[in-house]
Formats: C-alpha cells, structure tokens, sequence
C-alpha cells in the first residue's frame, strides 16, 4: 500500500542554527538532577531576528535552550570554573541583578533580548544541536546579518 504525504515533497530539514542572532527569552526554570543533585537553570528563547539556515529555512520564531549549572562548582575543578564565570556572564549581560549570597529570580530573565553567537554543539547521544556560544546585548535589525 502507498502512502501520499505531500509535505515531504518540498520539506527541507531544519539545520542546527549557526551565526548570530537575536533571541527573546520565553522561559526560565530551576531543574534539579534527582541523581546528583546538581541544580541548573533552564533558558528557553525564541528567534526574533536572523538569517536563514544553510537550507534555505527561516529562523524566526525557532527555539533554542540553554542550561548553566548553578551548585557544586568545587566538585567540578577547573569546568566549575568555566560554568561559574558563565553564570556570572550571563547575569551581567541579562543585567539580573544578584542580592546578598548570590540570589536571583530567574523569571528575570523571562521577556529579556538578547543577541548570541550559537554554534553546533552535540547532545548526550552524540546528535548535533544548537549550542548558544557566547551571549551579547541586544543588537537588533542592523547587528544581526
């Protein structure tokens, strides 16, 4: 028996994004590992400016994530090092301000723009995903080619 599904005839795969671009963030949560206890913050954006991927596909309105760690830095030796500086990066340029023993809301985040480098990265399987590299304040129109 033959299957008609006219969508495939023009579908092009969506390719992991690379370049720069801007984002907007939709959603911020504190997740916790139930195995090691490890928290992580969970940013979630959606494309609001950009060029297409190497397809041909549009970008806007796509989603990417991102997770920094946010406990057990020590245990982690020179890559605490790393997730720290990144946290405290990524609070600066999304301009969440910290009180006192280092707390913050992360629904701070939530509605911010923001212009990143994203890049190829891979998950735990090995499959290629988008990985946000470096964030930047916002650009815009202009910034973002």
């Amino acid at each position: 028996m033959a299957v008609h599904v006219p969508e495939l005839t023009d579908y092009k795969e969506e390719l992991p994004l690379k370049g720069l671009f801007g984002l907007q963030c939709t959603d911020a949560k504190i997740l916790e590992n139930e195995s090691t206890g490890r928290k992580s913050l969970m940013l979630q954006f959606v494309v609001i400016d950009g060029q297409t991927d190497a397809n041909g596909n549009p970008t806007l309105e796509r989603r990417v994530s991102e997770f920094l760690t946010l406990n057990g830095f020590a245990n982690m030796k020179d890559q605490g090092k790393f997730c720290l500086r990144t946290l405290h990066d990524t609070l600066a340029i999304f301009d969440v301000q910290t009180g006192k023993g280092g707390v913050f809301d992360e629904q701070d985040f939530i509605g911010k723009q923001i212009s990143a480098t994203i890049g190829e990265g891979h998950d735990a399987l090995g499959d290629p995903i988008e990985k946000i590299k470096k964030f930047r304040p916002f650009i815009g129109d202009a910034g973002v080619v």
